[in-house]
């Protein structure tokens, strides 16, 4: 698996006890780490529809390359 295609963690809380800052953390990590974990996945997506294509290609070139008497055949 590709480091840039891995899940990314939950950020570190914030060190004191104040509930401000536990609420910006909390909204901050959320929407963030949605956006970035999602774009990860739809990369991963990508990728793996790029490769099926291309393994498409290669066996349409390699039939197309036969002879010509092994098409009749």
């Amino acid at each position: 698996m590709d480091l840039f295609l891995e899940q990314t963690p939950h950020a570190k809380p914030p060190a004191d006890d104040s509930s401000q800052e536990w609420v910006n953390f909390g909204i901050a990590q959320t929407g963030q780490l949605n956006l970035s974990n999602r774009d990860k996945e739809l990369a991963h997506l990508m990728l793996q529809q790029c490769e099926l294509e291309g393994e498409e290609a290669l066996a349409r070139a390699r039939r197309a390359l036969r002879p010509w008497y092994r098409k009749i055949l």
